[in-house]
Formats: structure tokens, sequence, C-alpha cells
């Protein structure tokens, strides 16, 4: 009987290792609203890889900015669709698409992105709306997001560039629905 009680409290205890292991290296999130449309559609669950923009704590301090080599893999990447905390308290996260990244001078002309004055290809966006935004050079330790559906989208062009600490983790593939 006792070893019985013993296999059950390391099995338990075992389940809560790997249970806490994965909430810290992926996690789920899910697509709110229309901004993603095209790519990720609404109410869809996406699976999030939170060690890709691992940046150890020991590498730095939290007053310090991120450079690119401050990142055990690798930083964020233009094209890289990302979940993370909104400037805005109790909002759930958001899922955009990095579009910018430090040291990148942005201009948006009739819907027509440049980076460092040449034009983004964008094969994911089927409108590409009729906004403009003056030109500005993404800060370091910054990136500039954008949703695919960019009329229905709130991202860098109202909030700014988002700090890449603020970035919870890169989107893997989509869990919900199947057939994404």
């Amino acid at each position: 009987m006792k070893k019985i009680i013993i296999d059950t409290i390391q099995t338990i205890l075992a389940a809560i290792a790997v249970f806490l292991i994965l909430q810290t290296l992926v996690g789920g999130s899910k697509v709110e609203g229309a901004s993603m449309e095209g790519s990720l559609p609404h109410n869809s669950y996406v699976l999030v890889n939170k060690i890709s923009y691992l940046q150890p704590m020991f590498w730095t301090t939290s007053n310090s900015k991120l450079t690119d080599s401050s990142y055990l893999f690798n930083p964020p990447k233009r094209g890289d669709i990302i979940v993370f905390s909104p400037p805005y308290p109790n909002n759930p996260d958001y899922v955009k698409r990095v579009i910018a990244i430090p040291g990148d001078k942005i201009h948006i002309k009739n819907g027509r992105i440049l980076i460092n004055d040449t034009i983004l290809q964008e094969p994911y966006v089927s409108n590409i709306g009729n906004y403009s935004m003056h030109s500005i050079t993404i800060p370091p330790g910054k990136v500039f997001v954008l949703g695919d559906n960019r009329s229905f989208s709130e991202d860098s062009r109202s909030f700014g560039p988002i700090d890449r600490q603020n970035i919870v983790g890169k989107v893997w593939f989509t869990i919900w629905p199947i057939n994404q």
C-alpha cells in the first residue's frame, strides 16, 4: 500500500512538472477580432512558441534595451506573426505581424508600406487600404506591428512601435479551426 501511495505521488509530481515546463515553453492564444483575417480568422486559436524570442534574465537588466544578441535564439523578424501584451491595461493579448524591426525606416503611403525606401511585398494582405503615415525610424528594442486586415486593425499605426519585451512569443500554428 505504501508503494502505491509513493508511486501515485511521484506520478502527480511528474505531471505537475511537465505541465509547468510546457506552460513556460508554449501556450495558446485566441485571435480576437478581424484584424488578422486572411491569415488567422476571428475566434481561431493558435499555439505560441514562448521561447522563440527568449532572453535569459541574467543576460540583461530590466532597464536595458534588447539587442539582437540578447536573444537565446533569434530576435523577431519581419513577417513573423507574434502575440504580445498590448499597451492598454486589462486587454487580452494581441496577435499581429511584425512589419519593421529596430533601425528600419517605415513610411506608409496610400496603403503601400515602404521599409528603408523599398516597397514591402505583402502577399498575405488582400486589401491594402488607403491609409498613410509619416516616416518613422524604429528605435532600439521595439518593433512595428500591423494586422493583416488593415481596415479592421488596431496596431502600431495607433499605439506606435511596441517594446520587444512585451512579446509573449511567436505564433507556431493554428490549433482551431483545424483547416487553417
